[in-house]
């Protein structure tokens, strides 16, 4: 989702300062321990080296604000693991389209006005998921991306953690879209986040269209990556397929 498109590209490159200073982050994260992990294991020196758990839902990911006794694990699983930061920025970065498109489509001067000041509150945010929509903000774009407010980020993180735990074992079966978001109602309670970027009167409406949009895009996305690692497979039979096989010369040359 970092990438350039080949056509119709709106956007400019990112190079490689923006993945490295996550690459950064993430290796910095993957390398601190807690003290009682380091008490257990002895010292550095004598602990075997350890391959860092990459996984969404690894348990090293557990997020340390959340209390676990707290935690609702019916209802609430999708809140057991944190993003990565690669995810983190790219929820942001939709999260904020879709806000920015929902307002196009209401009508209401409330929800316009209330949006407007949302935006305008978020604009100067420092948070971190936020690193990629503000590097996206080019002097030439006509109305500039949109920061989403604490609470719409949330809602975003909630659901493409369902994403991230069910998309490969709906994606082979009928209705994607309807059990992904039955999934999603039944894990994130939607209502209990502050949605501020829309009045009160039509926060259902929001929501409703929120959840469509976010799987809609998360879809294509996965079916995009997905039908171009088929391709590449595909290519790569193929030349395995019509490589030349080596003489019988060529084999005995190499042995010898």
């Amino acid at each position: 989702m970092l990438e350039r498109p080949q056509k119709g590209a709106n956007c400019e490159l990112d190079f490689d300062s923006f993945v490295g200073l996550l690459t950064e982050a993430q290796q910095r994260r993957c390398d601190t321990r807690t003290p009682a992990t380091r008490t257990a294991a002895g010292s550095d020196a004598d602990a075997p080296a350890v391959p860092a758990l990459t996984s969404a839902a690894a348990p090293s990911d557990v997020s340390a604000d959340c209390d676990l006794d707290d935690v609702d694990v019916n209802a609430d699983w999708c809140q057991l693991f944190t993003l990565s930061s690669v995810d983190q920025n790219v929820v942001c970065y939709i999260a904020g389209y879709i806000c920015a498109k929902l307002n196009r489509r209401l009508s209401c001067p409330t929800c316009t006005a209330t949006y407007i000041a949302s935006k305008e509150k978020q604009k100067s945010s420092t948070a971190l998921h936020t690193i990629l929509t503000h590097a996206r903000q080019f002097d030439w774009a006509k109305y500039g991306l949109t920061v989403p407010s604490p609470g719409l980020y949330e809602i975003c993180s909630a659901m493409e953690r369902v994403v991230q735990m069910n998309i490969e074992g709906v994606m082979a079966g009928p209705s994607v879209m309807r059990c992904l978001t039955d999934v999603i109602r039944a894990s994130v309670n939607l209502e209990s986040y502050n949605v501020d970027c829309c009045c009160s009167e039509h926060q259902q409406y929001w929501l409703n269209h929120a959840v469509a949009m976010y799987l809609r895009v998360r879809i294509h996305h996965f079916v995009k990556v997905r039908n171009r690692e088929l391709k590449q497979l595909a290519e790569k039979q193929k030349e395995k397929k019509h490589r030349p096989k080596p003489s019988r010369k060529t084999k005995k040359v190499k042995h010898l």
